[in-house]
Formats: structure tokens, C-alpha cells, sequence
């Protein structure tokens, strides 16, 4: 498992944990609030525990907690997105986390706890990922529009892609923008969220206006901790997500669905 993938479910969890603790409303009512991070393994299995203080998860949501875009946060705060993309990343690793509230034995009763269950070092092929299985892929060529600053990025996902896809590259959103502007036509936009100048969001948006069924074809691109901001966006647009790093798998497959689906919206609207 590569370690920019567990620290960003790992900080996940610590942003959870943070968010669930409450602010006292008078100086009495004050206690000392904690979140905990603990490591073990019994040389098969590598265990890592999140534990809080904080308000804990009522029972009847602790089997949601994990579905997409479920929270039990306002608005201002997060739309969700992180557990269950904390899920996908853990389990495609080939391990399992789960939650308990309250801590047992927790005094006051309360708080919540994450426990991250991993292959210990060198045991990965031995473990047997529980994800669901990547779905088929169409077998139409698509014409892809790679919107990423980072070279390097953009050359692999061209090469990869490139193998099933019609694939063209822009290193900007103002770039690709030019490019739609030329009179150049997309089925699917793969499209990095922060770059330098126009953002992904703002070039979805003005896409979204200009070219809505454009819009329907948008994936998006982000890394490591992403944000509040960030998650509200995505719950908005309702557009695909790919975190860095991804495999070209998950890249063809996203593409895949995408296409699959904009072409059933396409015959049943007699396009």
C-alpha cells in the first residue's frame, strides 16, 4: 500500500475525530478532550486505532457512516465523503476498518473509535481485497480531454488511456478551455480539481453553463486531504472522483461508467 494512500485515510480520521469533539460552552463544563492514535501488530496483521473523545456516532448510524455523502454534519462542515473513501482505499489494500461507539469503556461513556486492519509488510499478496470487482468496460472509444498540470501525470494517464481512448492533453483548465473554444469535442473530461490559474471547479462550472451535456462527462481528480470545500463541490456536481494515486484500471473504469452512462441518458432522451 503506497504511504500517501494510508495518510490520507489516515487523516481523514484525524479530521473526523477533531470535528466530533465539542467546544465547551462555559469554562465549567470544560474537560480534557483527546484524540488518540495508537499502533499494533502481531507480525500478520498491522493494526492502526483512532480514538476520540468527542460526541461519539448514534447507534442507528454506525452502519451508514460508510456510504457516500452520509453525515450527520451540517453543511459548513463536510458533505461525507471521507469514510467511505477511507473504505475504498483500505480494502483495495486488502485490509478492513471498522467503528465503534461509544469506546468501550470509555469514562464518560462516549467517544468513537477506528480501527484500521492491514497485511503486514510483505503478507499483501496473501490477503484477498473485499471491494467490489471493477466494472466491465464498454467497448466504445471514447474521446478523452486530460486536464492536469503535472507533466509527468498527464504523460502516464495519456500512454495508459491512450491504449483504449482517444486521449488529448491540456496542461490548464484556460488551456482546455482554448481547445473546446477551437471547436474540439470531448465525450469525458478527466479533470484535476487544484491548478494553477482557473481550478477544476470553476472550469466545471463555466462548462456546465456553456455545455451541460459536456458537463455530464467531467471526472475529477484530487489528492491528500482535500477539504470541506472541496467535498461540498463534489456533492453538488454529483461528478466522479479519482484520488491520487489511482491506477489506470480505476482511471478506464470511471471513464467506462461514464460513457456507459451518458449514453443510456442519450437513447432515452431520443438523442
Amino acid at each position: 500500500m503506497e504511504d500517501g494512500r494510508l495518510g490520507q485515510v489516515i487523516v481523514n480520521l484525524l479530521v473526523n475525530a477533531a470535528q466530533a469533539i465539542p467546544k465547551p460552552s462555559s469554562k465549567t463544563e470544560a474537560r480534557e478532550q483527546t484524540v488518540t492514535v495508537e499502533t499494533r501488530s502481531d507480525g500478520q496483521t498491522v493494526e492502526i486505532v483512532v480514538t476520540d473523545t468527542g460526541a461519539g456516532i448514534a447507534e442507528e448510524n454506525l452502519p451508514r457512516i460508510w456510504a457516500p455523502f452520509f453525515t450527520t454534519k451540517g453543511p459548513e462542515v463536510g458533505t461525507g465523503l471521507g469514510l467511505s473513501i477511507s473504505r475504498e482505499i483500505i480494502e483495495r489494500a486488502g485490509g478492513q476498518i471498522t467503528a465503534e461507539s461509544p469506546v468501550p469503556g470509555a469514562d464518560p461513556p462516549g467517544g468513537a473509535r477506528f480501527i484500521i486492519s492491514l497485511p503486514a509488510a510483505g503478507r499483501t499478496e496473501e490477503a484477498t481485497p473485499s471491494v467490489s470487482p471493477v466494472p466491465r468496460l464498454v467497448s466504445k472509444r471514447a474521446r478523452v480531454l486530460v486536464v492536469e498540470d503535472e507533466a509527468s501525470l498527464a504523460r502516464a494517464l495519456s500512454e495508459q488511456l491512450g491504449r483504449v481512448h482517444q486521449v488529448s492533453l491540456a496542461p490548464s483548465a484556460d488551456a482546455a478551455m482554448g481547445m473546446l473554444a477551437g471547436g474540439q469535442r470531448f465525450d469525458v473530461v478527466l479533470c484535476d480539481l487544484r491548478m494553477p490559474g482557473m481550478s477544476g471547479d470553476v472550469f466545471y462550472t463555466r462548462i456546465r453553463e456553456s455545455d451541460p451535456a459536456l458537463a455530464q462527462g467531467f471526472i475529477f481528480m484530487t489528492g491528500v486531504g482535500f477539504g470541506a470545500d472541496v467535498e461540498r463541490f463534489l456533492a453538488s456536481s454529483g461528478r466522479p472522483l479519482l484520488e491520487k494515486p489511482f491506477s489506470a484500471e480505476d482511471a478506464l473504469s470511471a471513464i467506462a461508467e461514464v460513457v456507459s452512462a451518458n449514453s443510456a441518458s442519450a437513447r432515452g432522451s431520443g438523442a
